[in-house]
């Protein structure tokens, strides 16, 4: 998980699902790629979703 100093942005405040650690997901193609390995167009890859699965679609 990323360091923040508030891990309540992690959270929609919408969600109200006990015992959650964050509420959004990233995409999991895009880890650890630089820009420039991401595709022809990375200004329209999706970085991160609204997500009941964890961090990445694996959870």
């Amino acid at each position: 998980m990323p360091y923040v100093k508030n891990d309540q942005v992690l959270l929609c405040p919408s969600d109200r699902r006990p015992g959650i650690m964050t509420s959004y997901a990233y995409n999991h193609t895009t880890g650890g790629k630089l820009i420039d390995q991401i595709g022809e167009d990375p200004a329209h890859m999706v970085a991160f979703v609204d997500s009941n699965m964890g961090y990445t679609r694996e959870g």
